[in-house]
């Protein structure tokens, strides 16, 4: 399968961001420096960033033999691939035949299956020491079940990692799917689970909208020559987004958060 064959065959805006950013990170960048790294210079290099410190908070489970891991909404594969690469046992879930079709090509290793977090299918891999939600748990409505369900499919001492946007203002909800963080936390409370670790990081992340803008002008052109000119007004309409998530940041109506849980 050639790449720009893929491309095509995936869903809108995904096919977008791939031509923005170059790759098969979805997710947002971490603009920060650390000690042992640079403050990125670029968007691919901000994901990379992003993707380090989300491995990282469970990079003790990754030393030991061969872990489990669940990466729910596993978008086009490139964080399951790393981690089947660095020694895990993935199963990596998506509702969506492309992304699924498009991630066994491109980055194989892992288990992919096309179902949804909450069907009743099995998942081979139960239970887990590693649940990964990136960018993945606004797509759930019932926050209830989902927190439910990870607590039966997680080893006693496992652990539970969310990284997403979060909302601060109710109004957004007439917008967005995007959850706000009261109820994110008062879920987290209801089903007794131990916060280990918690950060804030919208201001790490909010320069990914002037970057992602800024290639939908740049690339613009490229992208009506890949998926056709009929695409034009969903290109516009998708930067303009953008340019209101930029204006949510910059306010503080939008942020974004980093959990990681473990069975109280």
């Amino acid at each position: 399968m050639q790449l720009s064959q893929a491309m095509k065959q995936l869903p809108q805006p995904l096919g977008f961001f791939h031509v923005i950013t170059g790759g098969d990170a979805l997710h947002y960048g971490y603009w920060a420096a650390d000690e042992q790294h640079p403050k990125p210079e670029n968007l691919y290099q901000a994901q990379l960033a992003h993707s380090r410190l989300i491995f990282d908070t469970f990079v003790d489970k990754l030393q030991q033999p061969t872990p489990k891991v669940l990466d729910v909404g596993c978008g086009l594969g490139l964080s399951a691939g790393e981690l089947a690469e660095r020694g895990c046992q993935v199963d990596a879930i998506a509702p969506s035949a492309p992304l699924i079709e498009y991630a066994r090509h491109f980055h194989p290793g892992p288990n992919y299956i096309d179902m949804g977090f909450l069907d009743s299918q099995t998942l081979p891999g139960t239970p887990y020491d590693i649940i990964l939600f990136q960018e993945s748990l606004q797509y759930f409505t019932d926050l209830d079940a989902v927190f439910a369900k990870a607590n039966q499919l997680l080893k006693d001492d496992g652990r539970l990692v969310m990284c997403d946007e979060v909302s601060y203002q109710a109004q957004t909800k007439k917008r967005s799917a995007v959850h706000l963080a009261t109820d994110i936390e008062a879920i987290i409370h209801t089903h007794h689970w131990q916060i280990t670790q918690h950060q804030k990081i919208g201001e790490q992340v909010t320069p990914t909208c002037d970057a992602v803008i800024q290639g939908f002008v740049e690339k613009k052109t490229q992208m009506l020559q890949l998926f056709g000119a009929h695409y034009e007004s969903q290109i516009d309409f998708t930067r303009n987004e953008w340019h209101n998530l930029k204006d949510w940041y910059q306010r503080g109506v939008f942020g974004y958060e980093v959990w990681v849980l473990q069975k109280a």
